[in-house]
């Protein structure tokens, strides 16, 4: 049977997150920071288990990117409005250029050692699409879930 979207409360599917990922950040010491901003007890039409999947895989991504940062942190801020919802996930590890970035983004291309496999932007970057979203990625703001259905 087919997964169907259903709504779901972004503050409650952030903090599940956060909840799943906090004691690995917290055993490897990198300390993440959440802030959450906008309507969080609005509701987002999605296919919950996957966009819950993309953000995690983001966050694990920052996590070991983290680990070659002078300063071990991640942050994630979810921001909710009218448009939608975007989660932008940040580290303080070294930085991509837009080439590197789109090279990322190809399945199974990883820069890390086994077991890493290469697909998790790839993934990510699936899921967004299969909610008719994107990913993007800055220097300056790291990668952006971006999206921009209704919310209710």
């Amino acid at each position: 049977e087919t997964q169907k979207r259903a709504a779901a409360s972004v503050g409650k599917l952030i903090g599940q997150v956060v909840l799943v990922c906090e004691y690995r950040f917290r055993t490897l010491g990198v300390r993440l920071d959440v802030s959450l901003d906008g309507d969080l007890e609005r509701t987002l039409e999605c296919y919950r288990n996957e966009l819950s999947r993309a953000i995690v895989y983001l966050l694990l991504n920052a996590l070991e990117n983290s680990f070659e940062a002078p300063r071990k942190e991640v942050s994630l801020a979810a921001i909710v409005d009218g448009a939608g919802l975007a989660v932008r996930i940040r580290d303080r590890g070294p930085v991509m250029t837009p080439e590197e970035y789109e090279r990322a983004l190809a399945p199974y291309y990883t820069t890390k050692e086994p077991p890493h496999l290469g697909l998790g932007l790839t993934a990510a970057r699936a899921i967004a699409e299969l909610h008719g979203g994107t990913l993007t990625y800055s220097a300056e703001t790291g990668v952006t879930l971006a999206f921009p259905h209704p919310t209710g």
